[in-house]
């Protein structure tokens, strides 16, 4: 058994890292038990609004470099795309790469001496009269471990075994999601600055008319990089098992076909504007059709980060959504 720490922190993504950082900062020891081989495996959110907070953790000026900066809003179609709302921005939104961001993270840590065990699966807590203090996990050998803290800290997302153990109510707090990330995305950057948000209704997806509302939202990055998702509220996420979701020909592809009507097509000056009909076209039965000009690579994760897939894209391809994550 593992002598004891001030801290036990059960997860190694951004707020099992943050923790890490401020208590060694704070002269305190701590221990981050990570289940996945990396830090960080999940990737989640990749917006965020500039605090001094990350200036502390990241080092000053990090995120100005690293990071694309808009200010250009939002604008939320109705369903159908019937109206378009343009919500102007308040602060500047970074937008950062996930890996780049958890190892920049991961080095901090290192540098402040936080000690960090990947491959650690918590499987449960140690209590001694009625107070946590500690956790149970196997390590990456197979090998069952103890760790006690003065503190535990639960930092491990919606399935988290520490604050399942307490009851803590991840069913009413989390928001299951999915994104991917495209690297030739068909917009023009220099019209389509502001982040797009399209509000499904019941019944509007033709293929899966028993789809939950959702919001579809696409983001433009750098370049023609756009990351595009969809969001559920927790509500509705799990009547997703009865949800009969489209297979065979009916799955997303890549091929030269023309462009469908979907919820979202209409083109304004602020909303990606529609495709050409002579270029090849990836259709996702979901939400939209994003162009998708051979060669491209596209890489898919969820949010829970199952896995990330990436899918070599062109006229003969297939590039298909992933399992849905929790957020």
């Amino acid at each position: 058994m593992t002598g004891g720490t001030d801290f036990v922190i059960v997860g190694g993504g951004p707020a099992g890292l943050s923790a890490g950082i401020t208590a060694a900062r704070s002269g305190c020891s701590a221990v981050i038990l990570e289940a996945g081989e990396v830090l960080g495996p999940r990737p989640r959110g990749e917006g965020v609004n500039h605090y001094r907070l990350f200036d502390e953790l990241l080092g000053q000026g990090f995120l100005e470099e690293h990071a694309l900066e808009t200010t250009a809003g939002a604008v939320y179609h109705s369903p159908g795309a019937s109206q378009q709302v343009l919500l102007p921005a308040k602060r500047p939104l970074y937008f950062f790469e996930w890996r780049e961001f958890i190892d920049r993270l991961g080095e901090v840590a290192a540098e402040e001496r936080v000690e960090v065990r990947t491959g650690a699966r918590v499987t449960g807590v140690l209590e001694e009269g009625g107070r946590c203090v500690g956790v149970r996990y196997v390590d990456a050998a197979g090998g069952d471990r103890e760790v006690r803290g003065a503190t535990v800290l639960g930092c491990d997302g919606h399935a988290s075994v520490v604050g399942r153990h307490y009851g803590l109510p991840y069913d009413r707090m989390s928001c299951p999601m999915m994104k991917c990330r495209i690297t030739e995305a068909g917009f023009d950057p220099d019209h389509t600055q502001a982040l797009q948000f399209y509000l499904i209704g019941a019944g509007d997806l033709a293929h899966t008319p028993s789809f939950p509302p959702c919001v579809a939202y696409a983001f433009p990055l750098s370049g023609r990089q756009m990351e595009v998702g969809l969001m559920l509220r927790m509500s509705q996420a799990h009547g997703m098992a009865g949800v009969q979701m489209p297979i065979g020909r009916h799955s997303a592809r890549c091929g030269p076909t023309s462009r469908r009507s979907t919820p979202g097509s209409a083109t304004t000056s602020r909303a990606p504007p529609s495709t050409s009909r002579s270029r090849p076209t990836c259709r996702t039965p979901t939400w939209s059709a994003t162009t998708c000009p051979p060669p491209e690579r596209c890489s898919w994760a969820t949010a829970s980060g199952s896995s990330t897939r990436s899918a070599r894209r062109g006229s003969t391809s297939r590039c298909r959504w992933p399992t849905s994550g929790w957020g």
